[in-house]
């Protein structure tokens, strides 16, 4: 009896494993950062759809404390109406989380455009940044279906503002939280999903369709975290198999006495 005491803390110890698909910060070469000198496009498997120089790069985060990869208007504009950032990753879509924090820097006065920015998880999904109507200081969060489907979440966002970004997707469709001054949930479904494959990540952005030249905005992104979704079932397996124990020894117990 003086072990099960043991068994439960053991029990509630036990963590949730998430396997890794892929990790990153972004460090640049050295005095790289805030300028055109380095691209992040060539760089550790990182490619991008838009052979003009200078459209991605390496920005410090607006708390100085790290760095992080960059696309945007902010040096040059691409050859086309948008430009997308991105790397291979090669995984099921259902049952992965995609997590990272990001910002969307405003225009100057100088190129006062306002330009639309999004996040693809491969091709089934992409998260959508846009002007919003009636705010110049807000962007109005959407996301796309493979079909290209849209669907406003909501909500908007704004302007210069750190947010943190969590997706999880499963068989039927998605969840996402964005988390800065409020807690932003949103979720919806997705066709194809169960047999969807997460082949890349990217990041880009697109001339608004009221626009008539880009801005000198930009989207930056860091700490992207790409993994299984956490299984909480193995520690509740184990508390009820621990629960089951008790219940046997106390039956004993009572007998005995």
């Amino acid at each position: 009896m003086r072990a099960t005491p043991f068994l439960l803390a053991a029990c509630l110890s036990v963590q949730t494993l998430s396997a890794v698909s892929y990790m990153t910060g972004f460090e640049p070469p050295q005095y790289e950062v805030n300028n055109e000198l380095a691209d992040v496009a060539g760089q550790n498997g990182w490619v991008i759809d838009d052979p003009t120089a200078d459209i991605s790069f390496f920005v410090e985060w607006p708390d100085n404390s790290n760095h992080g990869a960059a696309i945007g208007g902010y040096f040059d504009v691409p050859t086309g109406s948008s430009a997308e950032l991105s790397r291979a990753v090669g995984r099921p879509l259902a049952g992965t989380q995609v997590s990272l924090d990001f910002f969307v820097q405003s225009s100057t006065e100088d190129f006062p455009g306002r330009d639309s920015f999004f996040f693809h998880i491969g091709d089934e999904f992409k998260l959508a940044l846009e002007p919003s109507d009636g705010f110049d200081d807000q962007l109005e969060v959407a996301w796309y279906d493979s079909l290209n489907n849209r669907t406003s979440s909501g909500w908007d966002i704004f302007y210069d503002n750190e947010y943190g970004l969590d997706l999880e997707f499963s068989d039927s469709g998605f969840s996402a939280t964005i988390t800065g001054s409020e807690v932003l949930a949103f979720s919806g479904a997705l066709p194809g999903a169960a047999t969807g494959t997460l082949d890349h990540f990217g990041a880009g952005w697109e001339l608004d369709p009221q626009a008539t030249a880009f801005g000198d905005n930009f989207l930056a992104f860091d700490n992207l975290d790409i993994r299984d979704v956490p299984e909480p079932a193995l520690s509740s397996v184990v508390f009820a198999g621990v629960v089951g124990l008790l219940t046997v020894v106390r039956r004993r117990v009572g007998k005995k006495s």
